[in-house]
């Protein structure tokens, strides 16, 4: 490997007593990632390769290649470009898996058009809940449905002229309305 060729260059013939030397010598000379391709041989009192993991680290690399016919873009706009595929991939995803978005099963362009519309409006608001989530690291505690589940538990009841009764407010659902800057005391 050649990055454990330029270290090995500076110790090539160099010979270390003890254990303890080469390890003094290892802390200084050798990065800490590459430190455990090399180990000292009691024997030759070298610091010698370890081939087997150098073997097996090298049977982990590997290659990302991207093929555009548009030679005019350079590979920062094309990695981009390749980004925001993979964005638009896992929206599809989340209507298709997690809005419960597989077949429409209409008879008519009407309903059909006010599907997608709704479906629309639904993906909207599940992306902004998604990114609030990301942001304030609710992801930790609860995935979307958890969430939307534990907000599902309110209840407003409305009785004749009387004002609307409202169920009382969770721990929980508390620290969810802050996350998403509401407050707690909803309407």
């Amino acid at each position: 490997m050649v990055f454990t060729l330029d270290i090995e260059t500076r110790f090539k013939d160099k010979k270390f007593h003890t254990l303890k030397e080469a390890e003094a010598f290892a802390q200084t000379e050798i990065p800490e990632k590459l430190r455990s391709f090399f180990h000292w041989s009691k024997s030759s009192k070298l610091l010698v390769r370890e081939n087997n993991k150098i073997k097996e680290q090298i049977s982990t690399f590997g290659y990302f290649i991207i093929v555009t016919n548009a030679p005019q873009l350079n590979k920062h706009t094309v990695l981009h470009y390749y980004r925001d595929k993979d964005k638009v991939e896992k929206i599809f995803d989340a209507v298709k898996n997690e809005m419960d978005g597989d077949r429409l099963r209409t008879h008519s362009k009407y309903t059909t058009d006010g599907q997608l519309f709704i479906k629309y409006i639904a993906l909207i608001i599940y992306m902004q809940i998604t990114r609030v989530m990301r942001e304030k690291d609710l992801f930790r505690k609860y995935s979307i449905q958890e969430l939307l589940r534990e907000l599902a538990k309110m209840k407003i009841t409305h009785m004749d002229d009387t004002a609307p009764i409202k169920s009382e407010i969770s721990k929980k659902q508390s620290t969810i309305f802050k996350a998403f800057g509401i407050d707690p005391q909803y309407p």
